[in-house]
């Protein structure tokens, strides 16, 4: 058994371990979590890999999934529910609880943002203009109106409050602690 504070070190051990199962905190510094899922992957491809953390965000699951995760498992789990989940990844079938594993099924069916839109997407939620976005990303102020009418589509909703309350939730963007 091992123990890392971070992703980097997380890695690191893997390397040098080489573990049949690691239990990573998602929020460990360093990088994302599928970031990080994703550098372990590459490190030991048959490693199996569940993810804890005490936020839900839906986005952050989705991108570790698909980086490679096995299992998720919200730090306020039942005790029982962590040999339970283990057995079941070991034994080759992911791990969701129901909550996260409804959302992140309706959100397999969620069109994708483009990197454009997610970076309007953030720039809207740091309460800029649409002609302050425009500035900064080098484009048309009727540019990025045409963006966010695409961004509101694929989020399902009417307007920017909509949008950015419904990225928040999701972990599409994050408010800087900063601003």
């Amino acid at each position: 058994m091992a123990q890392a504070a971070s992703w980097p070190a997380a890695i690191a051990k893997v390397e040098l371990h080489h573990p049949d199962l690691a239990l990573l905190d998602m929020r460990m510094p360093g990088m994302d979590a599928a970031d990080g899922v994703a550098a372990i992957r590459r490190a030991q491809a048959k490693l199996k890999i569940v993810l804890i953390s005490a936020f839900e965000f839906d986005e952050d699951i989705y991108k570790a999934f698909r980086a490679g995760a096995n299992g998720f498992l919200a730090k306020d789990c039942v005790s029982q529910e962590i040999p339970a989940c283990i057995h079941a990844v070991l034994g080759g079938k992911t791990w969701l609880p129901p909550g996260p594993a409804a959302r992140l099924a309706a959100r397999l069916q969620a069109p994708e943002l483009t990197g454009r839109q997610s970076k309007i997407l953030e720039l809207v939620a740091e309460g800029k203009s649409n002609k302050e976005v425009g500035a900064a990303m080098r484009i048309a102020e009727g540019t990025v109106k045409i963006h966010l009418t695409n961004i509101f589509r694929k989020l399902g909703v009417d307007g920017r409050t909509q949008a950015i309350r419904k990225a928040l939730q999701r972990g599409l963007v994050r408010l800087s602690k900063n601003g």
